[in-house]
């Protein structure tokens, strides 16, 4: 995103990334502050013992992360690209 005299641009590449964590999502009081759950930069994430455990990398590609939907929510007919991005 940039800013230049007061105008504002921002820039999308159809092609990326998704970051996951190294441990399942769970928002109660006692996980608030684990940063293995909440936190899904490399520089964090790189530290856990169950870094790649997942995913090499902590990472799916956009391509990567239509076969996990096409795989597992077939019936749910979800396009990344189509019903997802629009909403990011």
């Amino acid at each position: 995103m940039t800013s230049i005299n007061g105008k504002m641009k921002a820039f999308f590449y159809k092609d990326g990334y998704l970051r996951t964590s190294s441990k399942e999502y769970q928002l109660t009081a006692s996980t608030l502050g684990n940063k293995f759950i909440h936190l899904v930069n490399d520089a964090v994430q790189k530290h856990g013992e169950d870094y790649g455990k997942y995913e090499n990398g902590n990472k799916l590609s956009f391509d990567e992360f239509q076969d996990y939907l096409d795989d597992q929510f077939s019936h749910l007919h979800i396009d990344f690209r189509r019903d997802l991005i629009p909403q990011i």
